[in-house]
């Protein structure tokens, strides 16, 4: 890909547990990366089921192609133009250490509880 098409400004996000002003913990998002320029690509959308009793949430599917960079997983998020994007998957492209293609959805947002 050439480095001109990435054109658009992304955010990384990490979930991770910080301390709030009193020392208690909270579960939340904090900045992996900002400013991270992107290709951005739209793919067709679908409905699934939001949960085992019923009711349908809107998903689609987005890939954004960046820079390689080490220590992006699939726990991330990427902010972009107002909205947020689940990473399912991050393609190391021909394994070559010089673009990662991460592929994302919209939808049911990851909250890092593995219990339901």
């Amino acid at each position: 890909m050439d480095s001109q098409q990435r054109n658009r400004l992304i955010d990384l996000e990490l979930h991770a547990v910080t301390k709030d002003a009193a020392g208690g913990l909270v579960k939340g998002w904090t900045v992996f990366a900002t400013g991270v320029y992107a290709a951005v690509r739209h793919f067709s959308g679908q409905e699934k089921a939001a949960t085992s009793v019923g009711g349908e949430t809107a998903q689609a599917r987005t890939e954004f192609d960046i820079n390689y960079r080490p220590g992006v997983t699939e726990a991330m998020r990427v902010r972009y133009a107002g909205k947020v994007y689940n990473v399912r998957q991050v393609n190391d492209w021909m394994e070559r250490h010089d673009r990662l293609v991460l592929t994302c959805d919209t939808g049911i947002t990851y909250t890092g509880d593995t219990h339901g």
